[in-house]
């Protein structure tokens, strides 16, 4: 087998076992132990190698080279770089735009409680809530 597509098998090997770190990483962090995040970076591991190994039997590799671990280590660095902060991002997004729904909803039901239905009385509700929490973003 030609090495430079087993070099770019390995790569995508290091590139779909991303998305069990972000997995597992997700889970330790959330733990927020640090024991956790030893034991889900093992288990990770473990299975990445698991992963290459079935991987190489399957596609009928030669033996192990270096630049198999290098192919595999660059695709998950490549997963790390790209893919994972994309996915960082949407979902810090998502967050932040459901944030402000509940909290509109929120300064909604508070103008209803009162019998007032008027849409400045709900941004002035909602401008003191974050007023009291310090992000109103005037100087």
């Amino acid at each position: 087998m030609n090495a430079w597509i087993v070099f770019l098998q390995c790569i995508a090997c290091g590139v779909i076992s991303g998305v069990p770190y972000s997995v597992l990483y997700g889970v330790g962090t959330l733990l927020h132990n640090q024991a956790a995040r030893i034991i889900t970076d093992t288990l990770y591991f473990v299975a990445l190698t698991a992963f290459a190994v079935g991987v190489a039997t399957v596609q009928g590799f030669p033996a192990f080279r270096f630049y198999m671990y290098f192919g595999i280590v660059s695709g998950w660095i490549l997963y790390c770089k790209s893919v994972h902060r994309i996915l960082a991002f949407l979902g810090k997004t998502c967050y932040n735009k459901i944030g402000k729904y509940f909290e509109k909803k929120k300064a909604q039901r508070e103008c209803r409680k009162d019998g007032k239905k008027n849409s400045e009385k709900r941004k002035n509700a909602a401008f003191q809530r974050r007023e009291r929490k310090g992000k109103t973003g005037k100087v």
